[in-house]
Parts: structure tokens; sequence; C-alpha cells
């Protein structure tokens, strides 16, 4: 095919052809890697960007479920000091003297008694008062209980320097075994009612814990909404003698999760761990009894297909979150994709006792993903213009000099035939080199030069015969 062609018309395609293959290769192989760079890097970004806020995450969570374990620490260690002082004082070491002391119904005779309107009723801040509960009367009452009473009374004194210090106790109480007669003393002095003091879970639960420190599920108080209750059995020498508490006001708590937020969308929340019960949440206002029951699954739900009710937290999500670990998951609700951060808040025996919990849209945590991505596909579509443009640019230039030397080629070979050509036309003329010459286009040092001297010698040789011939005619 290309025999039909001339010579020059032959090396610029073979020119244009090979330059054409190179680029496409090269080009093909250039844009590839950029494409995949950009894929490889744009996965890479997507990645640690994603790995970098689920740490922020879950650092958020921590540090704010320490702040909340402090807080129970130092709760904790007051429980502590109510029980040191109950077992000061019943461990017959120490002599005491004879204290007034008052039962809930003698509230109105203590001379401090009076109306408090965070308690929303009269109460003593400098007196306990105590209680055997509904079946027992005062004038049932057994040594052991009479005892009892006066001993505890000598309490009043670790429970008012306790209460002095911080505005977090809603009460303090101790609520002793059936052997000391199973008085409840219990501080701000105040009315008791409806309370079996060795029956209720503030002594039954500790004392199954056998001196643990116990956190009782919350419950609801109607002045001071959620109260959490931390209790501890007591022991002297062995022998139970009952059980400390403190009822800690959860709007304490309240208030500082409710107050962690993360980006726009972000917020926090406060769980139980064992029963998954609400304590603090953005859609959860306790108003009533019973709204102490209120588990995550009931706040955290979503829409089905058939628009009901769901929770959005599968029995996988929590049992993850109540492992007692730290971490993050991710769940749907109503449509959007959310990361739940989870971080437990253990007591000082080290049982995890409540969760903190991060809840943020995945979609504004992959916004900066998407800006990055953007960057690198435009990086790559650039990479993909430069590299077409110098394709481009390159095969222009390969033409430019392939016409070049196409030029140096042929343009002497041109010139020989024309001359070849010039000698066959004056076949016919006296002198058939008539008009013939050898420019200096035809000099050089190649092989086309040296074709064009031979020819040049070939032409004098005969122009020389033909000139002898002519003189011997």
């Amino acid at each position: 095919m290309l025999q039909k062609l001339s010579i020059r018309t032959q090396i610029l395609v073979t020119f244009a052809t090979l330059a054409t293959i190179s680029l496409l290769i090269v080009g093909g192989v250039s844009l590839t890697n950029a494409s995949n760079l950009g894929v490889i890097t744009e996965d890479l970004a997507t990645q640690a960007l994603d790995d970098q806020i689920n740490r922020n995450i879950e650092q958020t969570s921590l540090e704010n479920a320490a702040v909340i374990e402090k807080k129970f620490a130092n709760a904790e260690a007051d429980v502590n000091k109510i029980a040191s002082a109950a077992k000061s004082i019943f461990s017959g070491d120490l002599v005491f003297d004879p204290i007034q002391s008052y039962a809930e119904s003698e509230l109105n005779s203590i001379p401090d008694a009076e109306y408090d309107a965070v308690y929303d009723e009269v109460i003593s801040v400098t007196t306990s008062t105590y209680y055997h509960g509904p079946s027992v009367a005062e004038a049932q009452l057994t040594a052991e209980q009479n005892q009892t009473i006066e001993l505890s009374a000598h309490m009043d004194g670790v429970f008012a320097s306790i209460y002095e210090t911080t505005d977090e106790y809603v009460w303090m109480y101790f609520t002793f075994a059936p052997d000391l007669g199973g008085t409840f003393r219990n501080f701000p002095g105040a009315e008791v009612s409806g309370l079996d003091p060795t029956i209720d879970p503030y002594y039954s639960d500790p004392v199954s814990r056998f001196g643990e420190m116990t956190y009782i599920a919350p419950y609801f108080d109607p002045t001071q909404g959620l109260i959490i209750s931390i209790t501890k059995a007591v022991y002297v020498d062995n022998t139970l003698i009952g059980a400390a508490g403190i009822d800690f006001k959860s709007s304490v708590i309240r208030d500082k999760v409710l107050d962690v937020s993360f980006l726009d969308s972000g917020y926090a929340a406060l769980i139980e761990s064992n029963d998954m019960l609400v304590v603090a949440h953005p859609e959860f206002q306790p108003q009533f009894e019973g709204d102490e029951e209120t588990t995550i699954q009931e706040i955290e739900v979503t829409l089905d297909d058939k628009g009901n009710t769901i929770p959005a937290l599968d029995s996988e999500d929590l049992f993850i979150i109540s492992s007692g670990g730290q971490g993050v998951i991710s769940y749907t609700r109503n449509g959007d994709a959310y990361y739940l951060s989870y971080a437990p808040i253990r007591s000082t025996d080290g049982d995890a006792q409540y969760i903190f919990l991060i809840s943020v849209l995945v979609s504004e945590v992959v916004e900066p993903v998407d800006l990055i991505t953007a960057r690198i596909q435009t990086s790559v579509a650039n990479v993909r213009n430069s590299v077409i443009f110098i394709s481009i640019l390159t095969l222009v230039g390969t033409l430019i000099v392939g016409l070049w030397i196409a030029g140096n080629i042929t343009r002497p070979v041109s010139r020989l035939t024309r001359i070849a050509r010039q000698i066959t036309q004056n076949a016919t003329k006296e002198d058939i080199f008539d008009g013939v010459t050898f420019d200096k286009s035809l000099e050089s040092d190649d092989e086309i030069g040296e074709l064009s001297r031979s020819f040049q010698t070939m032409v004098g040789k005969l122009r020389e015969e033909q000139r002898q011939k002519s003189k011997k005619n």
C-alpha cells in the first residue's frame, strides 16, 4: 500500500503512525495512572478523614464520660464517708452522749424545720429524721430500735458536712439491718411516706452485692426530676449493719450532657448500662412518674415502610454499646445514616454503670470528604487535559519534524530525478546534457550527498565521452 505513495508521503505516514501509537500508549498509561491515582487518593483521603472523625467522636465521648465519672466518684466518696461514720458509731469502740433525735412524724418539732421551695416541702438542713416503716408505731419500738435511734442520731454531723459542700444531692440516708431494728435515717430531715426500708432496692440491692458500690436504676421525684441513687452495704466485723446511700440529682448531669455538641447535628445522651434507661437525651423530658423507665430504644426510633415506629438501634447495636468498651457504630434513623459513639462510665469498683453517647449525621461528617473528592477529581481532570494537550502538541511537533526530515531526504532525490528526466528529454538533442546543472543543494555528507556526487561524476564522464565523440566526428 505504501509503495504506491511517494517517499515523502511514506515518511510522513510512518512518522505519524509511530508518533500516534507512541502517544496513545504513553497518554493512555498516563491517563490510566492519573485516574487510578485519583481514585486511590480519594479513597485514602476519605478513609483517613472518616477515621479521624470517628476518633474525634470517640475521644469527645471519653472525655465527657470522664467528667461524669468524676462526679460519680465524688458521690461514691461521700457514700463512703457516711458508711465510715456508721461503722465508727456502731463498732462499740466509742461512747456517745445522747442527743435529741426526731421521728419523721415529729418533723415540725425540729427548730429549723421550714418550707423549702426546691423540695416543695418542710425540711431540716441540720437534723435528720428516722422512720421504721408503715407497720411500726413508736410505742412498738424494740430495744434494738431505740438503741439504733440513739446512736444513729450522731450521723447528723457527717450528713450536714456533706450537704454543705455540694448542692448536687437530694437525700442522704442510712437503712439499718433488721437486727438493728430496720431503722431508716434520712437527711435533710423530712416526712417519709410509703417506704418499707429493708425491702426497697435502696437497701436490698447493695446488701445483695456485699459491700460493692451499687447504682440503683433512676427514679422520678416530683420536685427533683430523675434521681440517681448510689448505695453501699456496710459491715462491722463482717456483720451487716445496714446500707448507706445518696440520691444524686440527675439534672446536674443532664445539663452537662445536653450541653455537649459535635459539629452541627451531633448531640449527646446518657443511658443506664443494664436496662438502657435514658437519663439524658435531647428528645427526653421526664415529667411524670414512669418516665424513668424510658429506654433508648423508645427514644431512638425510625419509621418502617408501613409507617410504623420501630427502634433504630437493633439488638446487636445494643449488645455492642453495653459491652463495657468504647467505640463507634453506625445506624439508620428515618433514612439518615448516623455515627454513634459510646463510652462507659464506671464506678470506682470498675463496673460500667452508665454509657455516654454521641450521635452525629454521617452526611455532615463526610461533607469535608466531598470537598476533598471534588478537589481530587478537579486535579485528575487537569492532569487528563494536560496529557491530552501535550499529546496533541507532541503529535503536531512530530509531524513538523517529519515534514522537515522528509524534505531533507526527498528534496535532493527529487532534484536528481529532475536532472535525470531533463537528460532523458534531451535525448533528441545533439547535447543531451544541455542545461543540466548541479547546485549546492545536492552537496551533503550523507548517503544522499554520496548519491548526488556519484550521479554528478557519472554525468561528468558521460559528458566528456560525448565531447570526445563530437571532436572525432
